[in-house]
């Protein structure tokens, strides 16, 4: 961890291009590996639409609200980071024009890559399966599912990315504002 920092530190004193190219690669890559899981997921014969009913639950208790708010605390860190855009406002050429669209655009394109990769895992897994996965590891059961065993390595591979993009963002922006 240590020495992701310090690399991505490097990285970022070597000028905003250089840390933008990084930046843009783990971003592609994380992107590429949430869309495999979706295509594949999608086209393979392994799910089921029925694992989509019922939509809604009987009735509406207290346990199936707080179930629903667990939920959605576990879905918002995948839409952290969505403002960031404007900690560099200042340095984007016509920021009253790009800034609403970057905002707009950023969190249109995490909202639905988001929805269609939790609809593969519930086209995958029914509801009752996902419950019972150790540790809440969803997506990889679902590539283990998908892909065999080398699935759990893909997804393994995709966090260190994503983690790897999150720690690339935390250590520009502190320079930035300072």
């Amino acid at each position: 961890a240590i020495l992701l920092v310090a690399a991505l530190s490097w990285i970022n004193s070597r000028g905003l291009k250089a840390g933008a190219a990084v930046q843009n690669l783990l971003g592609f890559a994380k992107i590429s590996a949430l869309a495999g899981l979706i295509v594949f997921g999608l086209a393979s014969a392994k799910g089921n639409w029925s694992h989509f009913q019922p939509m809604l639950p009987e009735t509406v208790t207290v346990g199936v609200l707080a179930a629903f708010a667990v939920a959605l605390s576990k879905a918002l860190f995948a839409y952290d980071s969505w403002n960031v855009v404007t900690f560099v406002a200042e340095e984007t050429q016509d920021p009253a024009r790009t800034l609403p669209r970057a905002l707009f655009l950023g969190t249109l394109g995490v909202t639905v890559i988001y929805t269609l990769a939790t609809g593969v895992y519930l086209y995958i897994l029914p509801v009752e399966q996902a419950a019972a996965v150790p540790d809440q590891r969803i997506a990889a059961e679902v590539a283990q599912i998908l892909f065999g065993p080398v699935g759990l390595s893909l997804i393994a591979l995709a966090v260190l990315v994503s983690t790897a993009g999150c720690d690339k963002i935390s250590s520009f922006f502190p320079g930035q504002t300072a």
